[in-house]
């Protein structure tokens, strides 16, 4: 009775394991080990120095060809930046492959002998100190093969998604982090922590996150153009607020030097809003030819008001200039920046434009011309000193003719 119960026993184990071999579980890991032969394979044989056919030998082995395109600086020879994607990353892990066999391997076969070894220990009711033993060695060896089976699926999916990543990249030497997250189906922070580690790891050598975490960097040589556009950018930032902390300042200034005149400090706090909104608006243009125009509106306008403000007398003088010329010219403006934005460039917008341009070469000559009217009292003044300084030299008979006459 005990012999057929146990030979039921063990059909039912063989059954069991029978089951275990064939399920969905265990078929997928062989499809995946046989995938991941072929991935090898394919991966060996680019490494071998067989001879190949003239179409099948890489772009840049061939005579007057050019790299792919990238960004920073052309470095000559064989750089990293100009090697095939699949030599300059490891594409394939054969450590992830080898952990994956074997794990898988160990983990069916001890996970097997586990299994039996407690089966028939629990039907003969009786647990002695060599099957003790023996269970708890099967145990270890499986929990060591399920460790192995886990880091090299681990590894593999990793690899998997490097290929992903660099497909996505392509034959830039950037990529938007959003744009991998979209192609991947992870959220952000997984794909950033990641990039990171394979960072870490050496598996994207030379690449480097942005410190806005938006950019993806494949190269030293973009990630220090990027330092450098960095750089540029807080200098630029610094002096700007370096100039609106001088004009602050100025304005404090003023406000305090016409306290007693409200009307003029009004008038020129005014002036200065409107040459800041000329400015913003030549920042935004590209063109250079409205550029230089509007550079020398702005100049002009700057002028005109430093005259005002030492010469408060002259503020009547510009009363039209704002409120009217100023005003128009900024709308003026505006409106050519609209025509500037629109994608598609018409014939009315073209003429339209034109037409701006070439008011602000009359704007410009009629601001020049009121500055140069703000100047003539000054002008009369000294001319009034020198005719008055002429006669009395000429009276002491200190002139160049009196003394050629007293000769």
């Amino acid at each position: 009775m005990t012999e057929d119960f146990e030979r039921k026993l063990q059909r039912l184990l063989r059954r069991t394991i029978n089951e275990i071999a064939h399920s969905q579980e265990v078929k997928h890991i062989k499809q995946d080990i046989q995938n991941m032969a072929k991935d090898m394979k394919r991966e060996f044989a680019s490494y071998q120095g067989s001879p190949r056919r003239a179409s099948e030998r890489p772009l840049l082995n061939r005579p007057n060809s050019k790299p792919p395109y990238q960004y920073g600086p052309q470095q000559p020879g064989n750089t990293d930046a100009n090697l095939p994607m699949a030599k300059k990353y490891k594409t394939v892990s054969v450590a992830g492959t080898l952990l994956s066999v074997f794990g898988g391997v160990g983990l069916a076969t001890f996970g097997s002998f586990l299994l039996f070894s407690t089966c028939v220990a629990a039907v003969k009711s009786r647990f002695d100190l060599s099957v003790t033993v023996l269970i708890a060695i099967m145990s270890v060896l499986s929990a060591v093969s399920a460790g192995m089976l886990v880091s090299g699926i681990s590894l593999l999916k990793r690899t998997s998604r490097l290929k992903r990543y660099l497909k996505t990249v392509g034959n830039s030497q950037f990529c938007p982090i959003d744009m991998l997250v979209r192609d991947i189906g992870k959220d952000k922070n997984f794909v950033l922590r990641d990039l990171q580690k394979m960072i870490r790891k050496k598996v994207l050598p030379g690449a480097h996150i942005d410190d806005q975490q938006t950019c993806l960097m494949l190269t030293d040589e973009v990630y220090e153009q990027y330092l450098y556009v960095q750089q540029q950018e807080q200098s630029r930032r610094k002096e700007e607020e370096e100039r609106r902390r001088q004009e602050e300042e100025a304005l404090k200034k003023e406000e305090e030097a016409f306290a007693g005149q409200p009307e003029l400090a009004a008038t020129l706090r005014q002036g200065r809003d409107m040459i800041e909104q000329i400015r913003q608006a030549n920042d935004r243009l590209e063109g250079e030819v409205i550029s230089n125009k509007m550079f020398r509106l702005e100049k002009v306008a700057g002028q005109i008001f430093d005259q005002v403000g030492e010469h408060p007398e002259k503020l009547p003088d510009i009363r039209r200039l704002m409120n009217y010329y100023l005003p128009t010219t900024l709308k003026l403006l505006k409106a050519y920046e609209e025509f500037e934005n629109q994608p598609i460039q018409g014939d009315n917008i073209k003429t339209g434009k034109q037409q701006i341009e070439d008011t602000l070469d009359t704007i410009n000559l009629a601001f020049e011309n009121l500055l140069d009217q703000l100047f003539a009292d000054d002008v009369l003044d000294v001319s009034s000193d020198i005719s008055v300084l002429e006669t009395m030299l000429k009276q002491e008979g200190l002139t160049g003719s009196e003394f050629e006459k007293k000769e």
